[in-house]
């Protein structure tokens, strides 16, 4: 029902201000002329204005059909019912028609067989046959003995042979002129030349008549070589020539290309040898005596064939010979010459000894090739151990960058025999050695403090501390007296220290938790040291897992330590950054106070004069008159008296450079 209306709205600048309403009075809305009250399924009629103005109750329709209810369960089945009675019997049916005539039985059995008829009478014989084949042929008469041939006196030996080569260039032209130098033939394909044209002047510009007109007057043998491609050449038959124009028209036959065909201005070389003369044919010599009678001589030709015989009945076959010997093998042919060796490849490690002469090797892992003189291998081209500068900062393959750093001998056992030299000495078990012997050229001169030391009884990691007269002292104690023991020493120091985590077991060699050394590189024959966990020079035996490994002695103690291990037989590498190269001086020819040996360094990047460095000076002292001295006099210090100079300078370094351009890397040979 409506209650309220709007009754005004309130505009300020076209903006609704404020809105008021009013309520609805009984007497306000118009009437409908409905009757009130309730109205079922009403009919309703409303104005334009909403207003009802007729209501009446209405019939609803029909509404919608509801869905179908679930079908019931079916009765239970009701029980069978007795059976009825047997009805009577049934009066006898009609006969019925006569069946078909049943099939025909099958054919009986046939009966024995009568006996054999008389033979009847031998019909009249057949026609002859054809003739047989022809028979063999009767035996040859005897041949006629053959005299004996005189002697054939000596034929005159053969006139000499002349020949010369003469320089031109090749003409590609098939034409008869070729130009001053050159020469060519009269077709480009060579099963097609018969003409060779030859200018009488050289390439060089000499006039070759007389030579080239021998060849034409008497004919020979003619060759074409390509100076500029030796392996092509022509060669001909030349039967005559002439001379027109300067130039030689030769007659040619049989010409033969080896190699591809000659390029335009090529250089050839001409070659002839002319046809020589015949020696005159030597007389006969006198006949020989008739020798005495020959053997009977060949069988005389066959005669002619007798009439043929009637055909023989075929024989019975003959059996098969036996098989004849087999005939004495040949004798076995002479051997070829030996063709060169190829190239044997393989790793460093594996090269053999030296011994074959002549045969290469070529290393797969520091590529090298190696070239077996019989006793020793060479290098060829750059050898273990050469050092050179290089632009880029990281080792191409077959070398190491001189950044230090320690290697395993296995690898690369040529850069290690490059890199160090042995000694004869013997240990005491204790930190001196006695030098007995060096291998040449080395001697104690090339021994210094740093040096490793590798050998029996050694422990990794052993350096030289001072060297003496004859013998050195070193940072471990050797294990074991020996005399005569052959000591490596490692001029670029003692293989590097390597540090890892393990546990071990109290009286066990074996070390567990160990995969950091083992991820490392540690490996077989490297010796494990700790001064709790294990005694010096353990070695280890074997690699159990990437966590575990056993060693050549039990532990001491149980726990987790620290571990320095060495690999068992290493080297290192030299350190180049930031150094200057130069030769080793024991002898201090060219370096007197510093007598450098392989391995040493010294010299420093800026330096600090000092007192005993300066050249001898001497300092001006003034002093002045004070008043009361007379002007020009000489007067004496009393004793003890001093005079002080002024003191300048900061004694700062200096740069002790020489001018350098810094490249890559110093790289070495593997």
């Amino acid at each position: 029902m409506v209650t309220e209306f709007l009754s005004s709205i309130t505009l300020d600048g076209g903006l609704v201000t404020a809105v008021s309403f009013a309520n609805v009075a009984a007497g306000d809305l118009p009437a409908s002329g409905v009757t009130p009250g309730s109205y079922t399924a009403a009919d309703i009629t409303v104005n334009a204005q909403g207003v009802v103005t007729a209501a009446s109750n209405g019939s609803g329709g029909a509404g919608p059909t509801g869905p179908t209810g679930p079908t019931g369960p079916g009765g239970a089945t009701g029980p069978t019912g007795p059976a009825g009675g047997t009805g009577p019997t049934g009066a006898a049916g009609a006969t019925g028609p006569t069946g078909p005539t049943g099939a025909v039985g099958g054919t009986g059995p046939a009966g024995a067989t009568g006996p054999t008829g008389p033979a009847g009478a031998t019909g009249p014989a057949g026609a002859t046959g054809p003739a047989g084949g022809t028979g063999p042929t009767g035996p040859t008469g005897p041949g006629g003995a053959t005299g004996p041939a005189g002697l054939t006196g000596p034929v005159g030996a053969p006139g000499a042979m002349g020949g010369f080569t003469l320089s031109y260039k090749f003409s590609a032209a098939t034409t008869a002129t070729p130009a001053s130098g050159y020469a060519n033939f009269n077709s480009a394909t060579v099963a097609s030349v018969t003409r060779l044209y030859v200018n009488q002047t050289d390439v060089n510009g000499s006039a070759q008549t007389a030579a080239l007109a021998i060849l034409a007057a008497d004919g020979g043998a003619a060759l074409v070589l390509d100076e500029t491609t030796p392996a092509t050449y022509y060669t001909m038959v030349v039967s005559g020539g002439s001379l027109a124009s300067g130039v030689y028209t030769y007659t040619v036959s049989s010409v033969v290309l080896t190699g591809s065909a000659g390029a335009n201005n090529d250089l050839i070389g001409v070659g002839f040898a002319a046809t020589g003369v015949a020696g005159t044919t030597g007389t006969n010599g006198s006949n020989g005596a008739a020798g005495a009678t020959g053997p009977t001589g060949p069988a005389g030709g066959t005669g002619p064939t007798g009439p043929t015989g009637p055909a023989g009945s075929n024989g019975a076959a003959g059996a098969t010979g036996p098989t004849g010997p087999t005939g004495p093998a040949g004798g076995t042919g002479p051997t070829g010459p030996t063709g060169p060796s190829g190239i044997i490849s393989g790793t460093a490690a594996a090269k053999p000894a030296a011994g074959t002469a002549g045969r290469y090797y070529q290393t797969t892992d520091t590529f090298t090739l190696w070239y077996d003189t019989g006793s020793v291998w060479v290098a060829e081209g750059a050898f273990p151990g050469e050092i050179k500068a290089c632009a880029q900062m990281v080792a191409p393959a077959g070398y190491y960058l001189c950044g230090g750093g320690s290697l395993r001998q296995a690898p690369d056992p040529d850069l290690f025999a490059a890199l160090s030299f042995t000694i004869t000495a013997s240990t005491h078990s204790n930190t001196t050695v006695d030098t007995l012997g060096f291998t040449s050229p080395y001697a104690i001169a090339n021994l210094l403090p740093g040096m490793g030391v590798q050998g029996a009884g050694i422990p990794q990691g052993t350096y030289i501390v001072s060297v003496g007269a004859s013998s050195f002292t070193v940072n471990n104690n050797a294990t074991t007296t020996l005399s005569g023991v052959t000591l490596t020493m490692q001029p670029f120091g003692p293989v590097g220290q390597f540090t890892g985590t393990g546990t071990t077991t109290g009286g066990s060699p074996i070390v567990t938790g160990a995969s950091s050394m083992i991820s490392a590189g540690l490996a077989v024959g490297d010796q494990v040291y700790n001064i709790t966990a294990f005694p010096a020079n353990s070695a280890v035996t074997s690699i159990d897992s990437g966590s575990q490994f056993h060693v050549s002695a039990n532990a001491s103690f149980s726990g987790t330590y620290t571990l320095s291990w060495y690999y068992g037989e290493g080297f290192t590498l030299p350190v180049c950054q930031g150094r200057v190269l130069v030769m080793q001086d024991t002898a201090g020819v060219f370096l007197p106070s510093a007598k450098p040996t392989a391995g040493q360094g010294s010299g420093e990047e800026k330096h600090a004069i000092v007192t005993a460095e300066l050249a001898p000076h001497s300092h001006a002292i003034t002093l002045g008159v004070t008043s009361g001295l007379a002007s020009g006099s000489n007067y004496n210090l009393s004793s003890g008296a001093g005079v002080n100079t002024t003191t300048t300078g900061s004694g700062t370094p200096h740069n002790n450079l020489q001018p350098y351009l810094a490249v890559g890397g110093q790289m070495i040979k593997r």
